[in-house]
């Protein structure tokens, strides 16, 4: 059984392939997770959707971590803490990865095939690429998962479109994520698959949904606005 990963910076899902069969394994019933964490003053800690069910169980009473997919390759993102404790980014994620585990029906084993975009979210360089690697397989290792291959996104999704093809295609493949947006050109076939090129950026669904709030959301919770101040002056939303 071979077991594929996509840890995205909005949902997370796991597949497993046995002979010709590709299914993905249902995580308490869905399939995928919320690519969040759920830190408690308790220090009780959930993941996916139990997180976001504790958040709005407990009306907020903690530390809600979502996007964190998006810090990897920051050199200025050394650690961080939370209700006492110190974090480092491949720690929660090693975090989140254990409950991602612990919330599949079937034993993962330690062996996995990881994607991971084109290039990651904020690098600016090769070196930068290399942390955001360097931080996922500290954290894949600390989960359990002992042997990874990291594959493009991208030339994943290739894969799965190649599979029910009896001729070979030249196809473009675009992965709009809630980070980045990557893109493939890759040759498939019934029996082949190369890779002509690959390219990416750090503009996707975070980027628009703050383009959304910016635009539409926060005017309408009053910024451009003014108040009267406790002086009879006016100063402006948010002050």
């Amino acid at each position: 059984m071979a077991v594929g990963i996509d840890f995205g910076t909005t949902n997370s899902a796991i597949a497993v392939a046995e002979g010709e069969e590709v299914r993905l394994v249902p995580l308490q019933g869905a399939p995928h997770w919320r690519t969040v964490l759920f830190f408690e003053p308790s220090h009780a800690l959930s993941a996916g959707a139990p997180a976001i069910a504790r958040y709005l169980e407990t009306e907020g009473e903690g530390r809600l971590v979502q996007s964190i997919k998006s810090h990897l390759a920051s050199a200025a993102f050394k650690h961080t803490y939370i209700f006492g404790r110190r974090w480092t980014l491949d720690d929660m994620i090693a975090a989140y990865l254990r409950q991602l585990r612990a919330a599949s029906p079937i034993d993962l084993g330690k062996r996995a095939v990881v994607g991971r975009p084109v290039r990651y979210w904020g690098a600016e360089d090769d070196e930068d690429d290399e942390r955001a690697l360097g931080r996922m397989r500290e954290a894949l290792g600390k989960a359990g998962f002992e042997e990874v291959v990291f594959e493009y996104e991208p030339v994943g999704a290739a894969a799965r479109y190649a599979a029910r093809l009896d001729h070979d295609e030249l196809i473009v493949v675009a992965d709009f994520g809630g980070g980045t947006t990557d893109f493939s050109v890759v040759r498939v076939g019934p029996k082949r698959s190369e890779v002509l090129a690959n390219g990416g950026i750090g503009v996707s669904g975070d980027a628009f949904d703050a383009r959304v709030i910016d635009a539409v959301v926060s005017p309408a919770l009053g910024r451009g606005t003014r108040y009267r101040d406790e002086l009879g002056g006016e100063a402006p939303v948010p002050a």
